[in-house]
């Protein structure tokens, strides 16, 4: 916005901050009206099982299979589990998922508009003049 006077860049900033603001808050919202997230990988495994004669050498694999692969104290550990245990897993790992997209983007507006600000403050500065008085 070249040739735009300070006052109206201020108070564009100041509109773009509003907006952010706006977004933030829902994004904030998302965060805290989520439960039971579960911290985990769930994968669908099909396998063979070696024999010459059995389906599963022409390509009808056995499965499915649940795995669910959770990190903890900076060790993978897999187990496995029924497909009913897999249902009820599943959308507590979606909504993980979902918190850490959320929380992603919390932290990119949080940047945004700590950069808009100080913009902002510069733009609403005032310019100091020293006067020299002689006495």
């Amino acid at each position: 916005m070249p040739g735009a006077s300070r006052e109206e860049r201020a108070s564009t900033v100041r509109h773009e901050i509003n907006g952010l603001e706006t977004e933030r808050a829902a994004v904030l919202r998302t965060i805290l009206e989520l439960r039971h997230l579960f911290a985990a990988s769930l994968s669908i495994v099909y396998r063979t099982c070696g024999k010459p004669t059995c389906a599963c050498a022409r390509g009808d694999r056995h499965g499915p299979y649940y795995s669910l692969s959770v990190q903890s104290g900076g060790r993978n550990d897999r187990y496995h589990l029924s497909e009913r245990e897999a249902e009820k897993a599943g959308p507590a790992i979606e909504r993980y998922r979902l918190f850490i997209r959320s929380l992603r983007r919390l932290r990119a507006l949080d940047r945004r508009i700590e950069t808009l600000a100080r913009k902002l403050q510069s733009l609403c500065e005032t310019r100091s003049v020293r006067s020299s008085t002689t006495s």
